[in-house]
C-alpha cells in the first residue's frame, strides 16, 4: 500500500507543479475543474445515488456552478462573497459532524440535502484555487503554497499517526485518525509552508516580505480545516457504508479521498491572501 502511495505521488506531484508553473493560466482552471468533476461523480457513489441519469444531472449542476464561478472571476467581482460562502459551508459541515459524533445511529439527511452539499463541496473550491492563481506574477507561488501545505499535512498525519497514534481523534467517525496524526500534520504542513515562504522571499520567486504571524496563523487554520474535510468525507462514508470514494489512484483510493483536505483548506489560504497575507 505504502509503495503504491509513494509511486502515485511521485507521478502526480510533478505533473501538478508543471501545470501550475509552466502551463498557460487557463490550463489550471481546466485541470482543477476536471478533478472536481471526477470528485463529484465519486460523491454520487458515496451518497448511493443509483440512477445514472440522476448522477449525470448532478454532474451537470456542478459543471454549471463552476462556469458561473469562472464568469464571476472574469468579471472581477468581490472575491470575499464566494470565499466567505465556502467557509460558511464548512461551518455547516462542522455542525453535521458534531451531530453525527453525538448520535452516530442516525441516518444521513435527505437526498436533496446530500446533493446540495455535493454541489457546494465540489464546485466552490474551484474559485479559491483560481483566485490564488490570479494573483499576478505570484499566482503560481500561492497555489504551490496551498499544495505543499496540504501534501505536508497529509504526509505528517500519516506517519505520525502510524508511529505515535494512541488517542483517537473521532472514533465514531474515523477510528484510524488520531491526535498524534493531527499534531504531525500541523508540524509538517506548517513547517513546509514556513520553509517555502522563506525560500520564496530569499530567492525572489515569492513576495519579498513575509507577514509571518498572519501566514502561520492561516497555515494552522488551513491544516485544521483540512482535517475537518477529511473527517467530513469519512463521516459520509460511514453513514452510507462505503469504504473508498473510488479506486482511480493506486494506494490512495479515489479522487475525493485525496482532495478532501485540499477542498477545505483552499478557501482559508485564499482568504488569507485576500486579507494581505
Amino acid at each position: 500500500m505504502l509503495r503504491w502511495r509513494v509511486l502515485t505521488a511521485l507521478i502526480l506531484v510533478p505533473l501538478a507543479l508543471l501545470v501550475v508553473w509552466a502551463a498557460p493560466r487557463q490550463a489550471l482552471g481546466i485541470v482543477v475543474a476536471g478533478v472536481l468533476l471526477l470528485a463529484a461523480w465519486e460523491w454520487t457513489r458515496l451518497i448511493v445515488l443509483e440512477s445514472t441519469a440522476a448522477r449525470i444531472v448532478f454532474l451537470a449542476a456542478v459543471a454549471a456552478a463552476i462556469v458561473l464561478e469562472w464568469a464571476y472571476l472574469r468579471a472581477g467581482w468581490p472575491p470575499l462573497i464566494l470565499l466567505a460562502a465556502a467557509l460558511v459551508w464548512w461551518g455547516v459541515a462542522g455542525a453535521w459532524l458534531r451531530r453525527f459524533s453525538r448520535r452516530p445511529e442516525q441516518g444521513p439527511p435527505p437526498m436533496g440535502a446530500r446533493l446540495l452539499a455535493g454541489v457546494v463541496l465540489c464546485a466552490l473550491p474551484w474559485y479559491s484555487v483560481l483566485y490564488l492563481q490570479a494573483q499576478g506574477v505570484h499566482g503560481p507561488y500561492w497555489v504551490t503554497l496551498l499544495f505543499l501545505l496540504v501534501w505536508g499535512a497529509d504526509t505528517g498525519a500519516y506517519f505520525a499517526g502510524r508511529a505515535f497514534g494512541r488517542r483517537r481523534l473521532a472514533p465514531s467517525i474515523s477510528p484510524g485518525k488520531t491526535w498524534a496524526g493531527v499534531g504531525g500534520g500541523l508540524v509538517i504542513g506548517v513547517g513546509l509552508v514556513a520553509v517555502y515562504a522563506w525560500l520564496g522571499a530569499s530567492a525572489g520567486f515569492g513576495p519579498g516580505r513575509v507577514h509571518w504571524p498572519w501566514l502561520l496563523t492561516a497555515a494552522v487554520a488551513a491544516v485544521l480545516c483540512s482535517v475537518a474535510g477529511d473527517l467530513f468525507e469519512s463521516m459520509v462514508k460511514r453513514q452510507h457504508g462505503v469504504k473508498d470514494s473510488g479506486g482511480i489512484l493506486p494506494g490512495h483510493g479515489g479522487i475525493l479521498d485525496r482532495i478532501d483536505g485540499m477542498i477545505a483548506a483552499a478557501p482559508v489560504i485564499a482568504l488569507g491572501v485576500y486579507g494581505g497575507l
